[in-house]
This record gives structure tokens, C-alpha cells and sequence, in this order.
């Protein structure tokens, strides 16, 4: 496996541990408990922008790899991160729950496919 690639499944591998501990800050809250709680927020916020980071990463490595694995929202996760991030003023709670409940869990869902796949096609 090259450097790079090696650098990727670190960073699939990121995608999933952050969306699984958002999972856990989570937990079986609903929106409203959610709109309700600012450190759930920061920590949701938090997550999606370590994700989306670690997305940014992989296409800085490989710019095709949102191609390569169309299963993978990583633009949209780096676009989530970069507007979280530079655009928080204008950033709506419920984008962020729409995108930690429903978008970041398809990400983490595609990406452990990815990772198996690329497990599965290692050579002996």
C-alpha cells in the first residue's frame, strides 16, 4: 500500500470513529432536546467538521476519489465542514441535525464499505 493510501484509510477510518462518537453525544436525544443543549451542539458541530476535515484530506490526496468511491459524500462533507466553520453565524440547527442524524450516518455507512472493500482487495 502507498504512503497515500495508507493516508486515506487513516482518514476513512477518521470519518467513522468521529461519526460514532457524534452518535454517542447524540444518543436518543430528538431535535428539540437537541435545540436545547448547547454543548450537544458544539460537540455535534465539532464532529462534523473533524469529519468533513478528514474528507478534505482525502481528496487533497486523491481529487478523484469522490469518483473512484461514488458512494462517499466526501465533497458534501467538506462543504458541510467549510460552511460550519467559516459560515456559523448563518448556520441552522436544523441543517446541522439533518446532517448529524441522517447525512453523516450515510457517510459513515459508505465508508465502512469502502474500507472493507479496500481491505478485501490488499494482495497476499
Amino acid at each position: 500500500m502507498t504512503a497515500n493510501a495508507a493516508t486515506i484509510v487513516v482518514r476513512l477510518n477518521d470519518i467513522a470513529h468521529w461519526t460514532a462518537r457524534m452518535r454517542r453525544h447524540i444518543g436518543d436525544a430528538d431535535y428539540a432536546t437537541f435545540e436545547r443543549d448547547p454543548m450537544m451542539q458544539d460537540a455535534v458541530i465539532r464532529c462534523l467538521e473533524v469529519i468533513g476535515e478528514a474528507a478534505g484530506q482525502i481528496l487533497k490526496i486523491d481529487p478523484d476519489a469522490g469518483s473512484n468511491f461514488p458512494t462517499l459524500a466526501l465533497r458534501q462533507a467538506y462543504r458541510a465542514r467549510n460552511r460550519t466553520s467559516h459560515g456559523y453565524g448563518s448556520v441552522s440547527l436544523d441543517v446541522i441535525w439533518q446532517t448529524a442524524t441522517v447525512d453523516a450516518p450515510n457517510l459513515a455507512e459508505s465508508t465502512v464499505d469502502v474500507l472493507r472493500m479496500l481491505s478485501s482487495s490488499k494482495p497476499e
